[in-house]
């Protein structure tokens, strides 16, 4: 896999950032179904409900909506990879920002 622990974080970061209100991201490549189901396959588990858990199941998933999506082997492992680094770093964030509360709540107390 070619993928990057910075690269992942500037995903999730712009994919986290975007306006809770807007109900979609757009993913696209030059054919639409290769690296755009990589991507699409490692964004689903925090981008959509109902994301079936198994990656086979998932990928079964993935192709009701688009067809032929995920064309090799190695894609199927880069998605699966990218999916966990992704929700690796969203946990990842979700500690810090826990790490981070506690710390002012503590800070808060002190001052009393």
């Amino acid at each position: 896999s070619m993928l990057v622990a910075d690269e992942v974080d500037l995903l999730v970061e712009t994919i986290l950032d975007k306006d809770r209100d807007n109900k979609f991201v757009f993913i696209h490549c030059a054919g639409g179904i290769g690296r755009t189901g990589n991507i699409a396959y490692g964004l689903s588990e925090i981008m959509c409900s109902g994301v079936p858990k198994d990656p086979l199941k998932k990928l079964e998933w993935f192709r009701s909506f688009r067809p032929g999506c995920i064309q090799t082997p190695e894609q199927l492992v880069d998605g699966m990879v990218l999916s966990n680094m992704i929700l690796q770093n969203v946990i990842a964030r979700c500690e810090k920002t826990m790490k981070d509360r506690s710390v002012t709540s503590k800070a808060r107390r002190k001052e009393k």
